[in-house]
């Protein structure tokens, strides 16, 4: 699995490679629903500095609202 640490986008951009869109790509290609979002420290930097800050607070509203989201597609099952 690849895992990064510190702001990232969606498609786990390092240099020329983009190797989560890549996986987004060959998945959707085979029918399977693909949802991703940009982690909050990539699009507000400031927010990974708060006291407190969590990798919970990170991914878990992220994610949850990207479950909701795929869950109110009708083709999405």
């Amino acid at each position: 699995m690849l895992l990064a640490s510190g702001p990232a986008d969606r498609d786990l951009t390092t240099r020329p490679n983009k190797p989560f869109r890549d996986l987004a790509w060959g998945l959707a290609s085979h029918g399977v629903a693909v949802t991703r979002f940009d982690k909050v420290t990539h699009v507000h930097p400031e927010t990974g500095s708060a006291p407190g800050f969590t990798m919970a607070d990170e991914y878990v509203p992220h994610a949850v609202a990207a479950v909701h989201l795929l869950q109110r597609q009708p083709d999405v099952d």
